[in-house]
């Protein structure tokens, strides 16, 4: 049975925690809120968080590694539940520009941050999801 995307993203942000909890130390989904973006690699995907929107890239190259822990402003609201985005990761920063499903630009800001390695430098892209938010802990 294949679950819908959000449980799916669920899942995996669920055990890049669990994979390292010391960099998130965040009791459950619902606590990623207010301006925080995370990425992390797990299981051969990048997961990315902006609130409470995810995306899950894959596949991505073996060779690929690195997490990032940024900090900008919370995220104006946003009608839809599904759309794509473009990330870009510089060493102390990250550009994010976020597109509703119809393809317009809606919002586009800086993130500054920790923790990035170098195997995340560079664009990613793809599509997002809003994330579900349950009161489940890790």
């Amino acid at each position: 049975m294949t679950l819908p995307p959000q449980q799916q993203l669920t899942r995996i942000w669920k055990r890049a925690l669990v994979a390292d909890p010391k960099l998130y130390r965040m009791p459950s989904i619902k606590s990623i809120t207010c301006g925080n973006l995370l990425a992390s690699f797990s299981g051969g995907k990048l997961v990315i968080v902006l609130d409470d929107f995810a995306a899950v890239i894959e596949p991505v190259p073996s060779h690929t590694h690195g997490v990032a822990n940024m900090r900008g402003a919370p995220l104006p609201p946003l009608p839809d539940r599904n759309g794509t985005f473009e990330v870009f990761f510089t060493a102390t920063t990250c550009t994010v520009r976020i597109r509703d499903h119809s393809g317009s630009a809606m919002m586009v800001d800086v993130w500054n941050g920790v923790g990035l390695q170098a195997g995340l430098t560079g664009t990613w892209s793809g599509t997002w999801v809003r994330l579900e938010h349950d009161t489940e802990d890790y």
